[in-house]
């Protein structure tokens, strides 16, 4: 399986109303750490929120890859100041491609 970061399919403009709907999601239930907000979007480019996970995914890693930001610092550093970066400041940097192989008997 190969997994590649941006999605090279999706358009900058849902990726931006996604991460815009994501933010106002968290501001609007005063949320400030961190998590993943998840979307569905169907053929036609109209998406839809599937649900919201309060703490970092085991993916977090293809994030800090593609922005050059380690998330782990980030909220190690939180219990002593606020975080210093707010998700809209964060930009895409690089191009993530991970392959995986799988093995079955």
């Amino acid at each position: 399986m190969i997994e590649v970061a941006p999605a090279p399919n999706l358009p900058v403009e849902i990726r931006d109303s996604m991460t815009r709907d994501a933010v106002r999601l968290a501001q609007h239930v005063g949320y400030e750490n961190a998590g993943t907000v998840e979307f569905l979007m169907d053929k036609s480019g109209k998406y839809y929120f599937i649900e919201v996970n309060a703490r970092l995914q085991v993916e977090h890693t293809v994030t800090e890859e593609v922005t050059g930001l380690v998330l782990v610092n980030q909220l190690a550093s939180r219990n002593v100041a606020p975080c210093s970066v707010r998700r809209l400041d964060i930009k895409i940097i690089y191009i993530y491609i991970y392959i995986y192989i799988y093995i079955y008997e």
